[in-house]
């Protein structure tokens, strides 16, 4: 043999094949896909709203603690230098073991007087009050607790004061508020002095001005007096606190243990709750020195945060509820969907599954195909979703949809467990119709026989049950008109039924809506069939023909686009009332609260004015508030300004002032508030022009003394102004033999332009004072007024009874035995132009404490008419105020005033809704008042339209104006709430993904279609029909089944919202939101997702019928049938 050089080929290792049941799958790339997306997109839902639900609840405790000043735990004993440090060590360790795992931070403060309920009054250096009062307290750091404005934090020690008295003993620094130092006058590097003792006064010194700081965890509030707030907290030094013996004898030291409420994790807060009550309750020898002796006396604990976390178990109830009502709507769209596309995927293998088993393949390999197939892509999927939550809700953070606390993932045990129940469902859709298929030895047969018939559910009556079972939910929901349920061992919950309720009305009206499709197929066949050519009118033949088969695929696209469209509505509905409750709360777009009088507050005759000179202000006014009673019913009347606010009724301005819907009042607003005040009684003396002084004429002698050796006596006028409000003006009469006198009385006090009164202007009242008067006399005196009372004026005396003149042994009365003390009117006579002319007695100096002060009213002449008045619900509701009725009110004071219902309002905006109101006009309130003689009400808060945020901004930089809130802030506090962001953050979720499910499902029934057609395409195709018409044509079956379902899941959503969400949106405790939710629909934004939907639908049709409708002759019409 030739020997060669040619080697043997090597032979190529083919790759192991994959198991036949994985590559038959390939068969099924298409339903498999699908189905694999169904179940990552269902399971991400799932995931999405169980991690929502818990990340918002805990938000919404985490942030309504960490507002809350309430929140700490103290332990408190009375100080002593040489305990101090044993009894730190021993009371961290116990409020160690209270807080547990709960992270935490302990203060240390001290604090004088060690009494809670008692301050020191501010004094001016020469000992006179300056209207306020402080607490001492001293923290190891200022600036964690309280942020500076201006000047320095107090110093251990300061430099002595030269030239003051006592120089060698410096001040001591403090830091003021900066309300306080408003109220009182004081700046920085301004003296005060405080009493420690009777006998002991402390000389201070302002270092600098203070504001709480917004990280302070509430250790200002646990330091501040019982019956006082922070402002009244002055800090100083600890160095130099404990160096003051006067201080310290009478020292309260304080430990305040904050809990860090951003870590507090939503399962610790029962636990705490429990161990912080169980510690406030102990005996402080045990609990925290072991039985030991203290090294302090008086040491105790006390909080109020089990108290605190009581009170969050109605909104955590009802924040769960607001988020399972929409996230069990969007969970049944999931569910629907998982479904339908394992239906699809049953139906695909149903061919399949028959043949083998007509092979003698046995139920149990043909259900393992099944499952190894179902498993390779839905396992995946489901083990995908719960980390795909974090991602997707933080893109929708990104660009705008979502706001509030969001779960940075779900892979959590509540994740886990609805993507794993995802799971469960759709494998359970697909393997229990395949196990039965398989059973079943004449599947092949069934295959063949199937035809056109109506959906099982309908032949079942399963939509008229479902039905029946939503409109009884709707009537619990009517009834009820709460998701969540009181009482009970677990106090307030949610009502798991009320929460079903929406489903179910959604679910029965979506099922019933496709008894509607057979009914609509004629109607598309016959207008198909006007249409020229081919593709119409057979795509149309083809809807009408296979109306049932498109069942499956309709429910779950009219299902997901009522979800949108609930949603959208819903979303509208909401923003809608947040605003209304935000207005209501406040009363209208800036509330002001004025400070007390003195310092650089202004006084109540300015505040109009400056209140009307801040920018973007509209309109203006005080509103009153009177507590009387009817009976045993307490009843507070409320007065406004209607004249002042009538234009902001019909949108002149900023909001409605008073904040007042019209939906909620027999009669339109703005007539209910012009009747109040279309009729004002005349009263008083009125003040003609606007002057800025009174020029009067006076008249003044006394019996028995000649000019000047008597004290003068002062004249105070009580002036009403256009609100209704009043305020006294004074000047001193000198007395003299009678001779007349010109006197001025200042009307608009200090403050220069924008410090004017609010005109036309009223005399009301009249008081002379005669303190220091060295004997009891008789005076006469005449006080001229050209243009007030031209016909002259008669008085009333308001100190004394009727037999006083008797009594006091006035001239021309026979007098009685008895005497009486204060100054009396003797006799009141009118004379033309002169506002009094009178003659009266002097106080009775001979007393111990005399009464210096008589006050007079103008007499009233006939009868008082009643207060036109508007009854709010509360009080409408118990039946003794009705429409037309006159009720009778009594003051503490016994005084009355008498009412007239005119009509009726649902609630008085800006006041809690509790208690019964009557809404009357301030200015008829002070007539009525003033015409018995009776003092007027001083103005609670004020009321601001305006525009923009302009005056909320400077009135915020000018804190003696008063304490501002304002509409906005109200709504964005509720708006960004975290226990109702998670409702709206489920809503935009499923405005969101519920379009992806109608997509995902109509792309699946659209290829399903596609697909068992194949022999039909084919022979359309031999005939001679083009690819591009056998496109339109699946184009056109499938569009006009998702535009009908599009139209009527928008209809059937849209309608539903409207109905469901003025019934389950409930406020904080459970009850109905006041104002009720308006249906106000959307209808720009609705229109808007449904055109979206259905464009998007469009597009994945148009794509889906060119690649679909590539069909090959040859293989498919060999194939026979199937």
């Amino acid at each position: 043999m030739v020997a060669t050089g040619t080697r043997p080929r090597a032979v190529a290792r083919r790759a192991p094949a994959a198991p036949k049941t994985v590559r038959g799958g390939a068969r099924h790339g298409t339903v498999l896909a699908a189905a694999a997306l169904a179940v990552l997109l269902s399971a991400t839902v799932l995931a999405a709203i169980a991690s929502l639900a818990d990340r918002s609840v805990e938000g919404g405790i985490q942030q309504r603690l960490a507002g809350n000043p309430r929140t700490t735990v103290q332990v408190m004993a009375h100080y002593r230098a040489d305990g101090i440090a044993a009894a730190d060590t021993a009371i961290r360790s116990a409020l160690g073991r209270v807080f547990g795992g709960v992270p935490h931070t302990t203060y240390g403060a001290l604090r004088t007087p060690s009494s809670l309920s008692s301050q020191f009054a501010v004094l001016r250096p020469d000992g006179a009050q300056r209207g306020a009062s402080v607490t001492l307290v001293a923290l190891p750091d200022e600036a964690r607790h309280a942020r500076l404005l201006s000047g320095h934090w107090p110093r251990a020690a300061a430099s002595a004061v030269p030239g003051a008295p006592g120089a060698s003993v410096a001040p001591l620094e403090v830091a003021l508020n900066r309300t306080v130092a408003a109220r009182t006058g004081l700046r920085t590097g301004d003296a005060f002095a405080i009493n420690l003792t009777r006998d002991k006064r402390l000389q201070l010194r302002v270092s600098g001005l203070w504001t709480p700081a917004p990280g302070d965890p509430g250790v200002l509030a646990a330091m501040a007096s019982t019956f006082d707030t922070v402002d009244s907290i002055a800090l100083m030094s600890e160095d130099a606190f404990t160096a003051q013996p006067g201080l310290t004898a009478d020292a309260l030291a304080e430990w305040i243990a904050a809990p860090d409420t951003a870590r507090l994790r939503l399962g610790q807060v029962a636990p705490l709750r429990d161990r912080t009550a169980d510690f406030a309750n102990s005996d402080t020898g045990i609990s925290v020195f072991h039985g030991g002796a203290p090294p302090l006396d008086g040491v105790h604990a006390d909080s109020e945060l089990p108290s605190e976390i009581d009170d969050l178990t109605a909104p955590m109830a009802v924040a769960r509820a607001g988020i399972d009502i929409p996230g069990t709507l969007l969970a049944a769209l999931a569910t629907a969907a998982l479904v339908l596309t394992a239906r699809q995927l049953a139906q695909s293998r149903a061919t399949e599954v028959a043949l083998m088993g007509a092979r003698g393949a046995g139920t149990a390999r043909l259900v393992a195909g099944t499952a190894v197939q179902w498993a390779l892509v839905a396992v995946p999927a489901a083990a995908a979703a719960p980390f795909l939550v974090g991602p997707l809700l933080a893109g929708l953070r990104r660009v705008g949809l979502l706001d509030g606390p969001l779960p940075g993932t779900a892979a959590t045990t509540a994740g886990c467990l609805a993507a794993l129940l995802a799971l469960a469902v759709h494998g359970a859709a697909v393997l229990v119709p395949t196990a039965v298929q398989a059973a079943d030895h004449r599947a092949g047969l069934r295959l063949r026989m199937r035809g056109a018939r109506a959906a099982a559910f309908q032949r079942a009556g399963t939509d008229l049950a479902l039905a029946a079972v939503a409109v009884l939910g709707w009537l619990q929901l009517r009834q009820y008109r709460t998701p969540v349920a009181s009482g009970g061992v677990s106090g307030v919950s949610v009502d798991p039924v009320l929460v079903l309720a929406p489903v179910l009305m959604t679910t029965a009206a979506t099922l019933l809506s496709l008894r509607l499709l057979p009914l609509a197929a004629p109607l598309i066949d016959r207008a198909a069939r006007r249409g020229s050519g081919l593709v119409l009118p057979l795509g149309g033949w083809q809807v009408g023909r296979r109306a049932a088969r498109h069942a499956g695929p309709a429910l779950l696209m009219t299902l997901a686009l009522a979800v949108a469209a609930l949603s959208t509505t819903a979303l509208g509905i909401l923003d809608r009332g947040t605003a209304d409750q935000a207005a209501f709360a406040t009363g209208a777009d800036v509330k002001v609260v004025p400070q007390p009088d003195g310092g650089q507050a202004p006084p109540v005759e300015q505040r109009h004015a400056r209140y009307a000179a801040l920018p973007g202000v509209r309109a203006v006014t005080p509103v009153t508030d009177v507590q009387l009673t009817a009976g045993d019913t307490p009843v507070d009347l409320e007065g406004v300004n209607t004249a002042a606010v009538a234009a902001t009724q019909r949108g002149d301005g900023g909001g409605p002032v008073p904040a007042i819907r019209s939906d909620l009042t027999d009669r339109p607003a703005a007539a209910l508030l012009a009747e109040l005040g279309a009729r004002i009684p005349d009263h008083g003396f009125a003040v003609p022009g606007r002057p800025a002084e009174l020029p009067l004429t006076v008249r003044l002698s006394a019996d028995g003394v000649a000019p000047g050796q008597e004290v003068p006596v002062r004249l105070s006028l009580t002036v009403e102004d256009a609100d209704g409000l009043t305020s006294a003006v004074s000047v001193p009469l000198p007395v003299t033999d009678g001779s007349p006198y010109p006197v001025r009385v200042p009307l608009t006090g200090g403050g220069g332009a924008g410090a004017a009164r609010q005109y036309p202007l009223r005399i009301t009242g009249l008081s002379l004072n005669m303190i220091g008067a060295h004997a009891r006399r008789t005076y006469h005196l005449v006080v001229a007024a050209p243009g007030i009372a031209p016909e002259g004026g008669a008085w009333r005396d308001l100190t004394n009874d009727i037999n006083a003149p008797a009594e006091a042994a006035c001239p021309g009365i026979d007098p009685l035995f008895t005497g009486v003390d204060p100054p009396v009117l003797c006799t009141s006579t009118t004379h033309p132009g002169e506002l009094f002319q009178g003659v009266l007695r002097g106080p009775d100096t001979r007393v111990r404490m005399p009464v210096w002060q008589i006050d007079l009213a103008p007499r009233h002449s006939g009868e008082v008419p009643p207060v036109p008045a508007l009854v709010d619900g509360t009080l409408a509701a118990g039946g003794q105020f009705r429409v037309g009725d006159t009720v009778t009110l009594t003051r503490t004071d016994e005084a009355r005033v008498t009412v007239r219902i005119i009509g009726r309002i649902g609630a008085v905006p800006g006041f809690d809704r509790a208690r019964g109101r009557l809404l009357v006009d301030s200015r008829a309130l002070a007539a009525h008042l003033a015409a018995q003689g009776l003092a007027q009400p001083p103005d609670a808060f004020w009321w601001l339209s305006a525009h923009g945020g302009a005056a909320a901004a400077a009135l915020r930089a000018d804190p003696a104006l008063g304490a501002v809130s304002t509409a906005a802030d109200a709504r964005t506090a509720l708006t960004h709430d975290p226990l109702r962001t998670g409702t709206r953050s489920v809503l935009l979720l499923s405005l969101v993904l519920a379009p992806a499910f109608a997509v995902v499902g109509f792309t699946l029934h659209t290829a399903m279609s596609a697909r068992m057609r194949r022999r039909e395409f084919a022979l359309l195709r031999a005939i001679g029909v083009r690819r591009r018409q056998l496109a339109a044509l699946l184009w056109t079956e499938q569009l006009w089944i998702a535009l009908l379902a599009v139209l009527l899941g928008t209809l059937i959503g849209t309608a539903l919202a409207a109905v469901i969400m003025p019934l389950v949106t409930v406020d904080d405790t459970g009850r109905p939101v006041y104002p009720r939710l308006l249906p106000d629909v959307p209808y720009l934004a609705v229109t808007l997702v449904a055109l979206l939907t259905a464009a998007l639908i469009v597009a994945t049709v148009t794509v889906l019928s060119r690649t679909l409708a590539r069909v090959d002759l040859v293989h498919t019409l060999r194939a026979g049938d199937e």
